[in-house]
């Protein structure tokens, strides 16, 4: 599919659920990127407990708008959690996907988006992850491979080994999350002057998911922008 919002992003863009094949392994997974000529900068998202919902993929498709393709992993392999699950109760269920299984599916995304024949990614040379909320198990993990140049982080605990990455890091987290303590993603400001922290007053953990009630379309809005500016300015690739 093709498509680009008016007033949001610039580039139009190719989107939807595809299979990742590598060699005779095949997974499925969430694309969103730019359509146009050029290898654009390249992120891996991990999704936060709910798992790959369609509010993760607008997320995506709204970085891709702004000339960053973003590719999700499917750690719950085709489940979601059902509307009326609490973020606690989503936030548990992703805590119990084997850290190896997730892992393993997100080191063949990795792979895939690394293999010097695409033609639309600069991952070849560095690629960026974007963690959001629970998925910081997979994301702490993720942020000390190799060939990794940004690391975005939506609400997610600041584990030690983002800061020990030694590469520019970009938290956001709203002050009235009752998961993640101000002052612990405020904590990652010490670590030294390649880690931004935004904290926004007002918002809980789901602002930037538009099929809950914590929502908040302004804060949302900033949020990509600033993620699409760090990573394109931290990553190598085409710009819109």
């Amino acid at each position: 599919m093709v498509s680009v919002l008016k007033g949001e992003g610039k580039a139009p863009i190719l989107f939807g659920t595809t299979n990742i094949t590598l060699g005779a392994k095949s997974e499925i997974g969430y694309l969103a990127r730019p359509d146009l000529s050029g290898e654009w900068p390249t992120v891996v998202m991990v999704p936060g407990g709910r798992g790959n919902t369609s509010a993760m993929k607008d997320v995506a498709r709204r970085l891709a708008r702004h000339g960053v393709a973003v590719v999700i992993p499917d750690v719950y392999r085709g489940e979601v959690a059902p509307e009326d699950t609490s973020t606690r109760e989503a936030n548990e269920a992703l805590g119990r996907v084997p850290l190896e299984r997730g892992l393993a599916d997100i080191d063949h995304v990795v792979s895939f988006i690394r293999n010097p024949g695409s033609h639309w990614s600069s991952a070849h040379n560095a690629f960026g992850i974007l963690v959001l909320g629970a998925g910081t198990r997979f994301g702490a993990a993720l942020s000390m491979f190799e060939h990794v140049g940004a690391i975005g982080l939506v609400g997610a605990h600041p584990a030690d080994e983002y800061a020990a990455a030694g590469i520019p890091v970009l938290a956001l987290a709203g002050k009235e999350d009752e998961f993640v303590a101000a002052d612990a993603v405020r904590s990652l400001r010490d670590a030294g002057p390649h880690i931004e922290v935004v904290l926004y007053g007002g918002v809980g953990a789901e602002f930037l998911d538009d099929a809950l009630d914590e929502y908040d379309y302004p804060t949302a809005k900033d949020a990509i922008e600033r993620l699409a500016e760090f990573f394109s300015e931290h990553l190598p690739g085409a710009t819109v």
